[in-house]
């Protein structure tokens, strides 16, 4: 087994790379425009056909590979709703768990659902619900009740992933599967208060993306050809960063989301600050549904608010451009029919829009810095993780794949910086670019050669 393939079909792109296993070598990267609507797999072959390399036919086809592993976020990727009890406890602890798992969570319902509830959630169309509340040993009323009324869920019944207070699982289970839902049992996702333990749930819910999502998403011509069930992209990124280098963020802009993962214990930098919610996990992952710099430009504004205008009508913008020619193509990108860049203007916008939706991203996913007035002084509390010590910060991702290793990137990525306004995002870590996708690559391998997974990420070099 000398030569692998690796894949990630993606809504609008998909990438291929080869490893040699011999001499630990990237062989050649190609990417192509990935069709959704019609046939992924014609995107797959043309971005096969361009790995270009003298160890490779000048025409490859899939014998030419030993192992071929492949991951996917086409059509949404993995699409999640979450319910539990309490929103900043067994919700969070799932949001937490789907996000982990390399879902895009389109909703958390806590508290009490009603009708109302379980209609809104069935408007979503998940592929999997995440069913959480409750701590194991604790009440199970709430809980059981919040199942009986998910019973009323309308139309085609999507999986559902039950992880909740351990001791009314086996009835909610039960209840579930007498009503029609193809049922996935996992352990508490909050066993006990402000514990979090989201492995099982992970596991869960990848299975059943490999069993169901990939057929739904029209990916099952390209299981076939492969020697691993597909897996989400994001977790394969995960799963990469987690290879590289402990006390890392890596950033990924695309169009319709952008993802921060951190691989840190994120504990407090300095004495005296006082660590309060639940304790997040060493590897994690956040996805902003509303920051994307094509189809999601508009909500990047509104997010941004006057930040957008500020970064976007500069007179730099109009010493090259004028404000109508910018907004035609702000609106074009919403409409799908950009998808590269092409021009300055299309490059010249990539910049600013990924670097603001990296800085809007990155701040809600690091910890904040509350200040509270006491009689004994003012004590300061960690809510989430300090990233402040953070060594490297790597961007990957098709953003930072036409970005390359200019100061374009640079540019990009210190939208990540700190800016001592209270989120404790990374002081000076030194700037990486994955500009071949190495790290879902790595993610992927580490799946089947754990051990030489990280051989992947060696080609890296700070900016």
């Amino acid at each position: 087994m000398k030569r692998v393939l690796l894949l990630d079909v993606g809504s609008t792109l998909t990438k291929a790379l080869v490893w040699d296993r011999s001499s630990n070598q990237l062989l050649a990267s190609a990417q192509a425009i990935t069709s959704v609507k019609e046939n992924v797999m014609l995107g797959v072959h043309q971005a096969i056909r361009g790995l270009h390399s003298p160890e490779l036919p000048a025409s490859p086809s899939w014998e030419d590979f030993d192992l071929r592993l492949g991951a996917s976020s086409a059509a949404g990727g993995l699409r999640m709703v979450v319910c539990g009890l309490t929103e900043n406890l067994t919700a969070k602890a799932g949001l937490e768990a789907a996000q982990g798992a390399g879902a895009r969570v389109y909703g958390v319902f806590s508290g009490i659902l009603s009708s109302d509830d379980v209609n809104a959630m069935a408007q979503k169309c998940p592929d999997i619900i995440l069913f959480t509340g409750g701590t194991d040993g604790g009440e199970v009323k709430r809980v059981k009740n919040n199942a009986q009324v998910l019973t009323q869920y309308p139309g085609p019944r999507p999986p559902v992933v039950v992880a909740c207070n351990q001791n009314a699982a086996p009835e909610i289970v039960a209840l579930f599967s007498s009503h029609g839902f193809e049922v996935y049992r996992a352990q508490n996702v909050m066993p006990a208060l402000e514990q979090l333990a989201g492995d099982s749930a992970r596991e869960a819910i990848r299975g059943v993306f490999m069993r169901h999502i990939t057929k739904a998403k029209g990916l099952e011509h390209l299981t076939e050809r492969l020697n691993h069930p597909v897996v989400p992209t994001p977790y394969a990124v995960m799963k990469g960063l987690s290879c590289w280098h402990p006390d890392s963020v890596a950033v990924d802009v695309g169009g319709a989301t952008t993802d921060v993962y951190s691989f840190a214990d994120g504990r407090p930098t300095v004495t005296g600050l006082i660590p309060r919610g639940i304790r997040q996990p060493k590897l994690r992952r956040t996805v902003e549904g509303d920051l994307g710099i094509r189809e999601s430009v508009s909500a990047l504004k509104a997010a941004a608010g006057s930040k957008f205008s500020s970064v976007l009508f500069s007179e730099e913008t109009f010493s090259s451009w004028s404000h109508d020619e910018v907004e035609q193509r702000l609106r074009a990108y919403e409409a799908k029919s950009v998808i590269l860049p092409g021009d300055d203007l299309d490059r010249w916008l990539d910049e600013r829009l990924s670097r603001l939706c990296i800085d809007l991203a990155t701040r809600r996913h690091a910890g904040t810095l509350v200040t509270r007035d006491t009689p004994q002084g003012p004590v300061h509390f960690l809510y989430g993780k300090d990233l402040r010590d953070a060594s490297r910060l790597i961007g990957t991702g098709g953003t930072f794949f036409a970005a390359s290793r200019g100061a374009f990137a640079k540019n990009i990525l210190k939208g990540a910086l700190f800016t001592n306004d209270g989120s404790l995002r990374p002081k000076s870590p030194d700037l990486w670019v994955d500009p071949d996708y190495r790290l879902f690559a790595a993610g992927l391998l580490s799946l089947i050669l754990p051990e030489e997974a990280g051989g992947l990420l060696e080609g890296l070099e700070p900016l």
